[in-house]
Protein backbone atom coordinates (compact mmCIF):
# COMPACT_ATOMS: atom_id res chain seq x y z
CA UNK A 1 0.00 0.00 0.00
CA UNK A 2 1.22 3.08 -1.05
CA UNK A 3 0.56 6.44 0.89
CA UNK A 4 1.41 10.07 -1.00
CA UNK A 5 0.94 13.30 0.20
CA UNK A 6 2.27 16.86 -0.39
CA UNK A 7 4.25 18.77 1.49
CA UNK A 8 5.22 22.36 1.16
CA UNK A 9 9.00 23.13 1.34
CA UNK A 10 8.39 26.92 2.98
CA UNK A 11 9.56 26.91 6.57
CA UNK A 12 10.44 23.60 6.95
CA UNK A 13 13.77 23.95 5.54
CA UNK A 14 13.63 22.51 2.20
CA UNK A 15 14.29 24.00 -0.97
CA UNK A 16 11.19 23.01 -2.79
CA UNK A 17 7.99 21.42 -2.26
CA UNK A 18 7.97 17.76 -2.13
CA UNK A 19 5.86 14.84 -2.65
CA UNK A 20 6.18 12.05 -0.08
CA UNK A 21 5.60 8.73 -0.74
CA UNK A 22 5.51 6.33 1.71
CA UNK A 23 4.88 2.59 1.11
CA UNK A 24 3.21 0.87 4.39
CA UNK A 25 1.83 -2.56 4.80
CA UNK A 26 -1.56 -2.62 6.81
CA UNK A 27 0.13 -3.59 9.90
CA UNK A 28 2.40 -0.65 9.67
CA UNK A 29 -0.56 1.78 9.09
CA UNK A 30 -2.26 0.45 11.98
CA UNK A 31 0.67 1.06 14.00
CA UNK A 32 1.28 4.37 12.65
CA UNK A 33 -2.51 4.76 13.39
CA UNK A 34 -2.37 4.23 17.01
CA UNK A 35 0.82 6.30 16.76
CA UNK A 36 -1.05 9.10 15.75
CA UNK A 37 -4.04 8.59 18.31
CA UNK A 38 -1.59 8.60 21.01
CA UNK A 39 -0.18 12.10 20.29
CA UNK A 40 -3.95 13.87 19.35
CA UNK A 41 -2.96 14.21 15.88
CA UNK A 42 -4.40 13.00 12.52
CA UNK A 43 -3.19 9.70 10.14
CA UNK A 44 -1.79 12.51 7.65
CA UNK A 45 -0.37 15.05 9.93
CA UNK A 46 1.20 12.32 11.99
CA UNK A 47 3.20 10.99 8.91
CA UNK A 48 3.79 14.17 7.49
CA UNK A 49 5.85 14.77 10.40
CA UNK A 50 7.51 11.39 10.79
CA UNK A 51 7.93 11.51 6.96
CA UNK A 52 9.73 15.53 7.86
CA UNK A 53 11.88 13.49 10.34
CA UNK A 54 12.41 10.65 8.44
CA UNK A 55 10.81 7.80 11.05
CA UNK A 56 8.47 6.14 8.59
CA UNK A 57 9.72 3.81 7.05
CA UNK A 58 9.66 3.21 3.53
CA UNK A 59 10.23 7.27 3.34
CA UNK A 60 10.96 8.65 -0.38
CA UNK A 61 11.15 11.81 -0.82
CA UNK A 62 10.65 13.57 -4.79
CA UNK A 63 10.29 16.69 -6.74
CA UNK A 64 6.66 17.33 -7.52
CA UNK A 65 7.31 18.38 -10.65
CA UNK A 66 8.90 14.74 -11.03
CA UNK A 67 6.50 13.00 -9.94
CA UNK A 68 2.78 14.49 -10.42
CA UNK A 69 1.70 13.53 -13.63
CA UNK A 70 -1.13 16.36 -14.34
CA UNK A 71 -4.68 14.59 -14.88
CA UNK A 72 -8.18 16.01 -15.21
CA UNK A 73 -10.98 15.43 -12.91
CA UNK A 74 -14.29 13.89 -14.52
CA UNK A 75 -17.53 12.96 -12.84
CA UNK A 76 -18.49 9.21 -13.80
CA UNK A 77 -22.18 8.61 -13.47
CA UNK A 78 -21.77 4.92 -13.19
CA UNK A 79 -19.89 5.32 -10.50
CA UNK A 80 -20.99 8.70 -9.29
CA UNK A 81 -18.10 10.11 -8.41
CA UNK A 82 -14.98 12.11 -9.87
CA UNK A 83 -12.45 10.68 -10.19
CA UNK A 84 -8.85 10.88 -12.54
CA UNK A 85 -9.26 11.07 -16.86
CA UNK A 86 -5.96 10.51 -18.58
CA UNK A 87 -7.33 11.46 -22.01
CA UNK A 88 -10.72 10.53 -22.63
CA UNK A 89 -10.47 7.56 -20.33
CA UNK A 90 -10.99 7.16 -16.15
CA UNK A 91 -7.76 5.69 -14.72
CA UNK A 92 -9.24 4.78 -10.82
CA UNK A 93 -12.76 4.15 -9.59
CA UNK A 94 -13.41 6.93 -8.16
CA UNK A 95 -12.30 10.19 -5.22
CA UNK A 96 -14.07 9.23 -1.96
CA UNK A 97 -14.52 11.61 0.90
CA UNK A 98 -11.30 12.61 2.23
CA UNK A 99 -9.38 12.08 -0.44
CA UNK A 100 -6.45 14.57 -1.05
CA UNK A 101 -5.18 16.17 -4.04
CA UNK A 102 -3.93 19.41 -5.62
CA UNK A 103 -6.07 21.55 -8.10
CA UNK A 104 -4.50 24.53 -10.46
CA UNK A 105 -6.35 27.59 -10.00
CA UNK A 106 -5.73 30.41 -12.13
CA UNK A 107 -2.54 29.12 -12.77
CA UNK A 108 -1.55 28.63 -8.94
CA UNK A 109 -1.94 24.61 -7.60
CA UNK A 110 -3.57 24.69 -4.29
CA UNK A 111 -3.81 21.18 -2.10
CA UNK A 112 -7.43 20.13 -1.53
CA UNK A 113 -9.46 17.42 -0.48
CA UNK A 114 -13.15 15.96 -2.01
CA UNK A 115 -15.91 16.32 0.21
CA UNK A 116 -19.82 16.07 -0.60
CA UNK A 117 -22.50 18.02 1.08
CA UNK A 118 -25.20 16.75 3.04
CA UNK A 119 -27.22 17.46 -0.38
CA UNK A 120 -25.08 14.99 -2.15
CA UNK A 121 -22.86 17.49 -3.94
CA UNK A 122 -18.48 17.45 -4.34
CA UNK A 123 -16.93 20.26 -3.56
CA UNK A 124 -13.42 21.06 -3.08
CA UNK A 125 -12.53 21.86 0.42
CA UNK A 126 -11.05 25.46 0.78
CA UNK A 127 -12.27 26.66 -2.75
CA UNK A 128 -15.60 27.91 -3.64
CA UNK A 129 -15.70 24.69 -6.49
CA UNK A 130 -18.56 22.36 -6.37
CA UNK A 131 -20.97 20.46 -8.78
CA UNK A 132 -20.42 20.46 -11.99
CA UNK A 133 -17.85 23.08 -11.90
CA UNK A 134 -15.43 20.22 -10.39
CA UNK A 135 -15.55 19.42 -14.32
CA UNK A 136 -12.37 19.09 -16.40
CA UNK A 137 -10.17 20.98 -13.50
CA UNK A 138 -6.44 20.47 -13.97
CA UNK A 139 -5.56 17.79 -10.91
CA UNK A 140 -2.27 16.51 -9.53
CA UNK A 141 -1.67 13.73 -6.72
Amino acid sequence: MYIQMYIQGKGLKMKKDKNIIIRVSEKELAIISKKAELLDMSVSEYIRQASINKQVKGFKSVDVEESSPVYRLGYNETTQRYGLLKSDLFVDDGFHCGDCFQVKINGEWIDTRIEMTSGQEWYLVGTKLKGRRLENLQIRL
